[in-house]
C-alpha cells in the first residue's frame, strides 16, 4: 500500500494539476508522510541500519535543494534559513501539484562540508543494501526509493567533486561498486547508467600518471581500477537483453574519445576498459545466455556497429611505445577475433572441435606477428563490408596532422587496402567523403598522397559514384546532375574537385 502511494505522488509530480480534490490532496499527504519514514521498503526489516544512513546522509540541510524543486522552482537557501527569532524555516514552495512538503529531500549539489568517512559510509550503505535485497528477493520499492532520495544523483556528484590531480581516498571506488550492486535491481539505473560512466571515466581516467601523484597508494589505484572493472561488466550483464548491445555500444564509443587522448596514462586506462567489454562480448553468449538457447545462438544475433572502428583504434594503439598500452590492445584484438569467429560459425548445430582448434591457432598466430597488416588480413573474411568501410574510414582520418597516431602505420593499412579494393573499398560514397573531408587536414606530403591514391582503384572500378559523390560534397556542388557523363571525363575531373 505505501510504495502505491509513493508511485501515485510521483505519477501526479509528472502531470502538473491545476487543482487536485480533497481526497487526491489527502492521498498525496500520506504519500509525503511516508517517504520521509523508508519503513515501508520490504529491505528495511533486514538492514533498517544501511537505509537510515542513507536517509541521513540525502536530507542533510546543509545541501539546500529540495528534491521535488529539481523539476520546479528553488528559492535558494534563504528559504531554509531559519527567521531571526528562531523560528522553525518554511516549507519549500514549490511548483508541484500537491501541498508543500518540508525541506527534508535533498540532492546534493555542494557536499564539500561532508567529510570523507561520512561520504564512504553512504556508499557502502548503499552498496550492502542493494546487494541484501538482491540476494534475498527483497528488491521491491527499491527503484522508488532511489528516484525519491536520489541515489544516482547524488553518487554523480561525489564523483565530481574528487580531486582531479589525485588520488587520496576510496570514494571513487565505493562509488563504483555501489553503482555495480545497483545494477542488479531492474529499473534503478534504467537512462541513468550513461550518464554515471561517463563521470566514472572523467574522474578516473584523466588523473595524472601513477608516478606524478603524491603519496599514492598502489593498492587504492589497484582496487578502483578494478571496482571500475566489476561495475563495467555488472552493468553489461545486468542490462535487459534486449539493450545490452546499446549498451555496450555506447560504452565504447565514450571510451574512444579517451583514447585519442595525448597523454599516454589517458590511452592506457580506457583501453584497459576496452579489454573488458572486448571480453564481455566475446563471451556473452556463455555468461549470459538462455539456458534453452543453443550457445551461439545470441551470438549470432549480436551485431555491433562500432565493430570498425574499434578494430582500427585499437591497431593504430599496438604502434604506441607504451608496452602496457600495446599489450591490452593486442588482448582486445584477440577478443575481437574471437567474437567474430564465433558469428561466422554461429550457424552450426553442432559443436566442432576443430573449428575451436582453428580459433586457438588464428589467436596465436595473432599474437606471435602483431602487425596492423597481419591482423587486418587475419579479420578480413570475417567482417561485414560497413565494418571494412569503417576500419578503412578510421586509418584515413589517423593521417591527419592533429592526429595522435603512428602516420607511418596508417599509411601501411591505407596501401594495403589499396591493394585490393574489391575487399576493402566497396563503400565508394563513404569512403571518398571521408577522403575529401581529410585531405584539407593533411600537410605533410606521403601521408596525403596515400590517402589520395586511394581514389584511383575506386574511379577505376566506379568512376560515376566516385564523381557524383565528390560533387555533392564539394563547396558549392549539391547536384549529382553535374557528373560527367564519360567515365573517363570523370576520372580527369577528379583532381580539379578534391583540390576545391
Amino acid at each position: 500500500m505505501a510504495e502505491k502511494l509513493l508511485r501515485m505522488a510521483l505519477k501526479e509530480d509528472r502531470a502538473p494539476q491545476e487543482s487536485s480534490s480533497p481526497v487526491e490532496s489527502h492521498v498525496l499527504c500520506l504519500a509525503q508522510q511516508l517517504e520521509m519514514d523508508a519503513s515501508w521498503l520490504p529491505v528495511y526489516h533486514l538492514e533498517p541500519e544501511h537505509v537510515d544512513v542513507i536517509t541521513a546522509f540525502v536530507s542533510s540541510p546543509e545541501k539546500g535543494l529540495c528534491c521535488r524543486a529539481a523539476g520546479g522552482r528553488w528559492l535558494g537557501r534563504a528559504a531554509s534559513a531559519r527567521s531571526p527569532s528562531g523560528a522553525a524555516p518554511p516549507a519549500l514552495q514549490c511548483h508541484w501539484p500537491c501541498v508543500p512538503i518540508s525541506c527534508s529531500l535533498f540532492v546534493s549539489l555542494s557536499p564539500g562540508c561532508q567529510d570523507e568517512e561520512r561520504k564512504l559510509k553512504f556508499l557502502k550503505s548503499v552498496a550492502m543494501l542493494f546487494r541484501a535485497a538482491t540476494y534475498n528477493g527483497l528488491s521491491q520499492g527499491l527503484d522508488l526509493f532511489c528516484q525519491r532520495y536520489k541515489l544516482a544523483e547524488n553518487i554523480k556528484v561525489l564523483l565530481e567533486e574528487e580531486p582531479r590531480d589525485q588520488l587520496h581516498t576510496a570514494v571513487r571506488r565505493s562509488a563504483m561498486f555501489a553503482m555495480a550492486e545497483m545494477s542488479f535491481v531492474e529499473a534503478v539505473l534504467e537512462g541513468k547508467e550513461i550518464g554515471l560512466l561517463r563521470t566514472c571515466f572523467s574522474s578516473i581516467f584523466l588523473l595524472p600518471p601513477k608516478e606524478e601523484m603524491q603519496d599514492l597508494k598502489p593498492f587504492l589505484y589497484f582496487t578502483t581500477m578494478k571496482g571500475m572493472d566489476t561495475m563495467l561488466v555488472a552493468v553489461v550483464l545486468n542490462s535487459p537483453t534486449s539493450g545490452v548491445i546499446e549498451t555496450m555500444q555506447s560504452i565504447f564509443q565514450m571510451l574512444l574519445t579517451f583514447t585519442t587522448s595525448e597523454r599516454a596514462s589517458v590511452r592506457e586506462r580506457a583501453v584497459g576498459r576496452m579489454r573488458v567489454l572486448s571480453f564481455l562480448l566475446a563471451n556473452y553468449s556463455s555468461l549470459k545466455a538462455d539456458p534453452n538457447e543453443e550457445r551461439h545462438a545470441s551470438c549470432a544475433g549480436m551485431q555491433m556497429p562500432i565493430i570498425g572502428q574499434l578494430l582500427g583504434h585499437l591497431l593504430l594503439l599496438l604502434s604506441f611505445k607504451e608496452e602496457e598500452t600495446s599489450r591490452l590492445a593486442l588482448d582486445a584484438l584477440c577478443l575481437l577475433f574471437q567474437f567474430k569467429y564465433q558469428q561466422r560459425w554461429a550457424t552450426l548445430t553442432e559443436e566442432n572441435t576443430q573449428l575451436q582448434g582453428d580459433l586457438e591457432a588464428e589467436t596465436t598466430s595473432l599474437r606471435t606477428s602483431p602487425s596492423a597488416t597481419h591482423i587486418i588480413e587475419s579479420f578480413a573474411e570475417y567482417l561485414q563490408p560497413s565494418e571494412r568501410s569503417d576500419l578503412v574510414r578510421v586509418f584515413i582520418e589517423a593521417t591527419t596532422d592533429s592526429s595522435t597516431f603512428d602516420k607511418e602505420a596508417a599509411r601501411s593499412v591505407l596501401d594495403m587496402a589499396k591493394g585490393n579494393p574489391d575487399l576493402w573499398l566497396v563503400d565508394v560514397p563513404k569512403i571518398t567523403s571521408c577522403i575529401h573531408k581529410t585531405l584539407g587536414c593533411i600537410k605533410t606530403v606521403p601521408a596525403r598522397q596515400s590517402v589520395e591514391s586511394l581514389m584511383v582503384p575506386m574511379a577505376d572500378k566506379c568512376p560515376q559514384e566516385v564523381v557524383t559523390t565528390l560533387l555533392q560534397v564539394a563547396p558549392g556542388g549539391d547536384s549529382p546532375q553535374g557528373a560527367p557523363a564519360q567515365p573517363s571525363a570523370a576520372a580527369q575531373g577528379i583532381p580539379t574537385i578534391l583540390q576545391g
